[in-house]
């Protein structure tokens, strides 16, 4: 057995890991800073130049990870998207026998409040919305089929006596109350608090009461 002389020790390559670690830091940072200035500025006013300044990071850096402003608005989208998805796969923890069992209150509280609360807490998704910055985004189809296909589940729970067309109709329109509002929200701030946390959750309460009363005296 050959033995490795303490003399003469075999090279270590050293860990690329801290570098790694450095380097998502950065990007993190970019994301950061790109949120805020979709916020305050809107996407229009973003340039790479005030990326780097508002992230604190060297242009040539940017232009290292990203190579233009699209790049890094698509990355801030992809961050959100994969959070919202967390969201989506909660939901798919609550039980068949839990969402039927709920009163209308909770589903839409269960089913739109943790939405509505990340947009609160993140209000440049207000931008990405309004102007359709993450329509392109590869996970975005998939995270609206998924978030539509809840509601249809919950429905269908609730009321099986429906017709596939007229759930299907009732889902799209109450997966598709908050949107004109949320559309609208960037450029009338002075509501979104209320909206987010109270008046969008009474519309569709309201709309899903009537529609299950209906169901329940067979009109």
């Amino acid at each position: 057995m050959s033995h490795v002389s303490s003399d003469n020790p075999v090279p270590v390559k050293s860990s690329r890991t801290p570098q790694q670690t450095r380097g998502r830091a950065r990007v993190e940072a970019v994301l950061d800073a790109c949120a805020i200035l979709l916020w305050e500025e809107g996407p229009g006013e973003l340039t790479m130049h005030k990326l780097a300044k508002r992230a604190k990071t060297s242009i040539g850096s940017l232009y290292h990870f990203f190579p233009d402003k699209d790049a890094v608005i698509d990355a801030l989208c992809q961050r959100h998207l994969a959070a919202m998805s967390d969201i989506t796969l909660e939901l798919d923890q609550i039980s068949l026998e839990q969402w039927r069992g709920m009163s209308t209150q909770a589903v839409i509280e269960s089913l739109a409040r943790p939405y509505f609360q990340y947009i609160d807490a993140y209000p440049e998704m207000l931008v990405i919305i309004s102007n359709s910055l993450g329509s392109k985004t590869e996970d975005a189809p998939a995270l609206r089929r998924s978030i539509h296909a809840n509601y249809e589940k919950v429905l269908e729970l609730r009321m099986p006596a429906l017709d596939t067309e007229l759930l299907k109709t009732i889902s799209f329109v109450l997966y598709n109350i908050p949107v004109g509002a949320l559309q609208s929200l960037q450029d009338n701030n002075q509501y979104r608090e209320r909206v987010l946390r109270t008046e969008l959750i009474h519309a569709m309460v309201a709309y899903l009461q009537t529609i299950e009363a209906q169901h329940a005296t067979g009109h």
